[in-house]
């Protein structure tokens, strides 16, 4: 077997199975360590796996062996695009300069790159025009992160125009991934108006959205079927946002329809269900202004439930992240209104920490207890802060510290890759840090010291997370400003 073949299974394997993607993407790369398309495939697989930092690492290697102006533009959208889903700004402002100027060398090429009457699959992938239409894809992604909305807009619209030179020519699969492709553009659009308050042209990006994917469906595509009523629910959300309230309702009920039929016939599948409750905590938030006591309720009998099921399966991973969504989606609720919800934040707090109490007591020392707890004095923490408690809030905050050591100390974390665990839970003790030195009080420098040793000490083992990498930077300047003021 030869890298290309490694690197075809992969990309087979990409929509249906990323961890055997990534294995794919990985023996393919060390048949051929030279082989550009395999290693910036090996980027792309390592980032979704959330391995950013290998990701940036062998972004650097495309880099090196990029030996035309169109690799080294799709080199630099593999590293932005790794930047993107490890939510790192300042990275991202970093490289989008590169990824500009890499499109503008490339864009008299995709010019005059003749287009074939029927292009296959190999040749619609390599040419110039789809990759600078990716490349503006990208980077629009990145400007809505950035919150510069008007420039994302402007390089969606580029996108759409290098895919409408190509659509004509493609057919089969080709055809797919071109409306695939403006179909997601146009849903970062519809995002983007929004942003900027332009109601009719979100309201007509999201139409847009719903024709494509239901031309996919109508084609045989089985995930276009389950875009569908994310659709309907993305479509209502920016309704929602409009204070179009019924235009909301009629939109989630419309998602909500399509996905109970396409749950009830496909039981098996996760990703129907979690589609169905997602919709169903959107209609709920909705309800919460016109019958917060039912919205209030509602939420309860939903804790209850996944609480009742992890009673009877205690280590049932996708039941403790139901519970985990649902506390955090919940108090994010009540939040927004703080002196009207006191109380049921209050009962909230307390019925996270006699979930963990029992699960304790239920299976000893074991992590998710401890993480369970952390989301109650998160949710403290949270409340002091609105009402300007902050001795309070600065309570809550040095116990999530301290939790930090106890999580990693449990059992279960020794008996897994514990390694992999303790970095991702670095995140947790670098952002209580961060909320600690924050402050901005007598006790900050302390805390901000910390964070700064802490994130250096990571960094330099190469343990800290590219989305982590914030911290770096921003204890870093904390400690500047300090001593300048000392």
């Amino acid at each position: 077997e030869t890298a290309d073949d490694w690197r075809e299974l992969g990309r087979v394997a990409w929509g249906r199975d990323r961890e055997r993607s990534l294995r794919a993407a990985e023996n393919a790369a060390a048949l051929n360590p030279e082989n550009f398309t395999a290693i910036t495939f090996l980027v792309q697989a390592q980032a979704a796996a959330g391995d950013y930092q290998k990701a940036i690492r062998s972004a650097d290697i495309a880099d090196m062996i990029a030996n035309t102006p169109v690799e080294q533009l799709r080199a630099r959208i593999a590293r932005l695009n790794t930047h993107i889903l490890a939510r790192d700004i300042p990275a991202m402002k970093a490289t989008l300069s590169e990824v500009e100027n890499a499109i503008d060398a490339v864009v008299p090429i995709a010019e005059t790159t003749p287009v074939a009457n029927r292009l296959s699959e190999g040749r619609f992938r390599d040419h110039p025009a789809w990759i600078v239409s990716s490349a503006e894809s990208t980077q629009a992604s990145a400007l809505f992160n950035l919150n510069a909305y008007e420039q994302s807009i402007q390089a969606l619209e580029r996108a759409n125009e290098w895919i409408s030179l190509l659509a004509p020519h493609s057919n089969g699969l080709t055809a797919h991934n071109v409306k695939t492709r403006e179909t997601k553009n146009f849903e970062l659009l519809a995002q983007a108006f929004s942003a900027q308050d332009r109601q009719s042209d979100a309201y007509e990006a999201h139409e847009k959205v719903l024709a494509n994917w239901t031309e996919l469906a109508e084609s045989g595509d089985a995930s276009a079927n389950e875009a569908i009523p994310i659709a309907w629910a993305g479509y209502g959300q920016t309704a929602y946002r409009f204070g179009d309230i019924d235009k909301a309702r009629t939109l989630y009920e419309r998602g909500q329809e399509i996905i109970i039929r396409f749950a009830a016939e496909n039981p098996e599948s996760e990703d129907c269900q979690m589609a169905a409750e997602y919709i169903e905590c959107l209609m709920l938030y909705l309800a919460k202004d016109e019958t917060p006591e039912a919205f209030k309720e509602s939420y309860r009998t939903r804790l209850a439930s996944v609480v009742q099921a992890l009673a009877d399966a205690p280590k049932d991973e996708e039941r403790r992240g139901e519970l985990i969504v649902y506390a955090s989606t919940y108090s994010t609720a009540l939040l927004q209104e703080v002196d009207e919800n006191l109380e049921e934040l209050d009962w909230l707090i307390d019925y996270l920490r006699t979930v963990s109490a029992q699960m304790q007591m239920d299976l000893g020392a074991n992590y998710f207890s401890v993480l369970v707890n952390y989301n109650a004095e998160y949710i403290a923490a949270r409340v002091d802060e609105q009402t300007d408690d902050i001795p309070a809030a600065r309570g809550h905050y040095e116990t999530m510290l301290s939790m930090y050591d106890v999580m990693v100390a449990t059992p279960d974390v020794q008996s897994f890759d514990s390694e992999r665990f303790r970095t991702e839970l670095y995140g947790l003790k670098l952002g209580a840090l961060f909320k600690l030195a924050s402050f901005k009080d007598e006790y900050s420098p302390q805390y901000a010291r910390m964070g700064l040793a802490l994130s250096q000490q990571l960094d330099d083992a190469g343990q800290l997370r590219t989305s982590d990498q914030y911290y770096l930077k921003t204890f870093g300047d904390f400690v500047s400003e300090l001593e300048n003021q000392e």
